[in-house]
């Protein structure tokens, strides 16, 4: 288990123990987080968060095909948005903060 802070757009922030290899969308919706939409099964960008900088380096390279759905998400931050459906959670995530960014209606 790796423990992740959740950090709302509002600046609520919760504590959640996630599964080491789930994805981080997966995990996301084991633990009823709200807001991360996985209604389209991860092939959309609405699974979009940012990514604590001091933890980004500590995730997978983004694919290309990350990069191209970052432009459809809200407000996309080059260095820090990640779409949770495309990294797994590991050990080296444990104490990782996110941040969700307003919803997507």
């Amino acid at each position: 288990m790796a423990q992740i802070t959740d950090i709302e757009f509002d600046g609520t922030s919760h504590k959640f123990d996630m599964a080491v290899g789930s994805t981080g969308m997966k995990s996301a919706r084991d633990n009823t987080i709200k807001g991360i939409d996985a209604g389209c099964k991860g092939i959309c960008a609405r699974s979009h968060v940012y990514i604590d900088k001091a933890w980004s380096d500590r995730l997978p390279s983004k694919s290309e095909i990350e990069e191209d759905m970052r432009d459809f998400t809200f407000k996309p931050d080059l260095m820090t948005s990640r779409l949770t459906r495309q990294w797994k959670i590991t050990s080296e995530l444990n104490g990782s903060i996110v941040y969700r960014p307003e919803p997507q209606l």
